[in-house]
């Protein structure tokens, strides 16, 4: 069974942006606001 799509979307994002994300000018606020609040309802969807 393949990645439903916005998983493959997250992690693409990620993996593109690695290098800014173990800054340590990036932090957890942005973590949140970045990858789980924008994307909660989708994810909510999979279960």
């Amino acid at each position: 069974m393949a990645a439903p799509q916005i998983i493959v979307d997250l992690v693409k994002r990620f993996d593109d942006g690695i290098e800014e994300f173990k800054s340590n000018s990036y932090n957890e606020t942005e973590l949140r606001s970045e990858f789980l609040v924008q994307h909660n309802t989708s994810l909510e969807s999979m279960r």
